[in-house]
C-alpha cells in the first residue's frame, strides 16, 4: 500500500481535492533556516544548509521533520567521508592473511548512500521524488478573472 501524500504535497502538484484531504491532518509548525545539531559533521551541516535553503523557499519545512532532515544529513556526511578517505585508497585492499577484498570504507559508503537515498526520496530530494511535486508556492499564478478585474478597474 502507497503511503498517504501530505496535503502540502498535494497541494503543491495541483492535485489536492476537497474530498481526499484528511480532515484532521497534523499540520506541522513551519520553521525558518533551523540552526544544524551540533553533533552533525562538517559535511553533513554543508548538507544541512543547502537542504534547509531549499525546504524553506518551497515551504515544506517543519519542526517535525527536523530530526528526520538531520539523519539523511549525517548519512550524506558519512558518504563524503568515506569517499573522501577513499581517494587515496585502492578498491580492493589485501587482508592480513593475504585474501583479497573490498575496501570496507567501500561498505561504508553504500551503506550511507543507500539510507541517505531512502530518506532523501521522503524529501523530494531525488529525481524521480521531485516529478511527483509541482511548482514553488512562492510563485503563485494570478487568477484569470482577477487579472481581468485589475485590468479593468486600472482603465
Amino acid at each position: 500500500m502507497r503511503p498517504r501524500k501530505p496535503t502540502v504535497i498535494k497541494q503543491l502538484q495541483g492535485t489536492a481535492q476537497p474530498s481526499r484531504i484528511l480532515q484532521n491532518e497534523v499540520k506541522p509548525q513551519a520553521v525558518t533556516m533551523p540552526t544544524p545539531p551540533d553533533w552533525l559533521s562538517d559535511y553533513a551541516k554543508d548538507e544541512w544548509y543547502t537542504q534547509t535553503l531549499e525546504m524553506e523557499s518551497l515551504g515544506i519545512l517543519s519542526v517535525m521533520d527536523l530530526s528526520m532532515l538531520a539523519m539523511y544529513c549525517q548519512q550524506v556526511g558519512i558518504f563524503r567521508q568515506a569517499q573522501e578517505e577513499m581517494k587515496d585508497e585502492e578498491l580492493v585492499v589485501t587482508t592480513p592473511n593475504g585474501a583479497l577484498q573490498p575496501n570496507p570504507l567501500l561498505g561504508i559508503a553504500n551503506k550511507a548512500s543507500d539510507s541517505a537515498l531512502k530518506i532523501a526520496s521522503q524529501f523530494g530530494f531525488t529525481p524521480s521524488a521531485r516529478t511527483r511535486i509541482g511548482a514553488n508556492p512562492t510563485q503563485k499564478e494570478e487568477d484569470p478573472l482577477e487579472a481581468l478585474l485589475k485590468r479593468r478597474n486600472s482603465q
